[in-house]
């Protein structure tokens, strides 16, 4: 699913696949045998230059879409509406996607990186952390000893 409808999954594609500069699972091909391309009445788009376009990708796939990026809330707001004079160079080589103007890679791989990614960094915060615990146990015992009245 894509823009621009409200729908729980909607809202997540829109959000992921501009958070993340992605388009579709595996890539923008993904949505050439959707619902979306077929069950979808917004999916035509007019542009002055380029007329009536029946789109083959949902605009969150484009690049030049937002000029920062949105937020989870105006997604879910359905305010995910095209701006027609920025995606002129998206849509100029439609129906495939226009390379330089949409995203290439699939959001599983972007978030498979994100994760991995994040992963080592937990990894190395918890191993420091951990450290930290022994270090500080260590030196309590340490302070404990030493400050231990000794009777000989």
């Amino acid at each position: 699913k894509g823009e621009p409808q409200g729908d729980s999954k909607s809202v997540f594609w829109n959000y992921i696949q501009t958070r993340y500069q992605c388009c579709g699972p595996n890539s923008e091909y993904d949505y050439q045998f959707t619902p979306w391309l077929y069950q979808n009445v917004s999916n035509i788009l007019y542009i002055p230059t380029l007329g009536n376009l029946s789109r083959a990708f949902p605009a969150s796939c484009c690049k030049l879409y937002y000029t920062d990026q949105p937020d989870i809330a105006y997604m879910r707001e359905a305010k995910f509406q095209p701006l027609a004079t920025r995606l002129v160079s998206c849509y100029s080589n439609n129906p495939e996607p226009h390379e330089p103007h949409s995203f290439h890679k699939g959001c599983y791989a972007k978030l498979l990186s994100l994760v991995s990614t994040n992963m080592v960094m937990c990894g190395v915060i918890a191993a420091v952390a951990e450290f930290t615990w022994v270090a500080l146990v260590f030196m309590a015992c340490f302070v404990i000893v030493a400050n231990t009245v000794r009777e000989y």
